[in-house]
């Protein structure tokens, strides 16, 4: 969907409720923003480690079993 907005005086625009939803943002929400050519991309931004949550555990394995192995190894 193609729609326009309107620049304020204050260099704000208006992000329309069906892009919004599309984009899974709400208010409050952090975007990022980024040019290419003559067009204006808006993307979500996941902040924080909530994202990241499990994807060390291909590399480390089960945390519990990982910290056991670390506290043996300082036992010896």
């Amino acid at each position: 969907m193609r729609q326009s907005a309107k620049l304020s005086s204050k260099n704000q625009i208006t992000i329309p409720t069906w892009a919004m939803k599309k984009l899974g943002i709400k208010t409050g929400s952090r975007v990022a923003l980024r040019a290419e050519g003559e067009r204006l991309i808006l993307e979500r931004m996941d902040i924080g480690i909530a994202p990241l949550r499990g994807s060390l555990r291909e590399v480390y394995g089960d945390p519990d079993q990982y910290i056991e192995a670390l506290r043996g190894e300082w036992e010896q």
